[in-house]
């Protein structure tokens, strides 16, 4: 939201961008929002600025899937 700090409001925006909703500052947004660096804001930079505002680890998660289709067992 650009007011120099790094926290869940900032998630929060990165979220709502992510899935098409208004934003406070889409200017600010779009520059700085993909914390991952593979190339969109998405639901995955949200998670990372919000573990970080709450002092969690937040590890580089470049070019990872968003979601990986789960392998069947077997049939039945």
């Amino acid at each position: 939201n650009d007011d120099g700090a790094v926290n869940v409001i900032d998630a929060q925006q990165i979220a709502r961008y992510s899935v098409g909703l208004p934003v406070g500052n889409p200017a600010a947004l779009a520059a700085r929002a993909d914390v991952t660096s593979d190339g969109a804001a998405n639901i995955i930079d949200a998670q990372q600025i919000a573990r970080y505002s709450v002092q969690l680890s937040a590890a580089a998660r470049i070019n990872t899937a968003l979601f990986t289709d789960p392998v069947a067992a077997g049939l039945v």
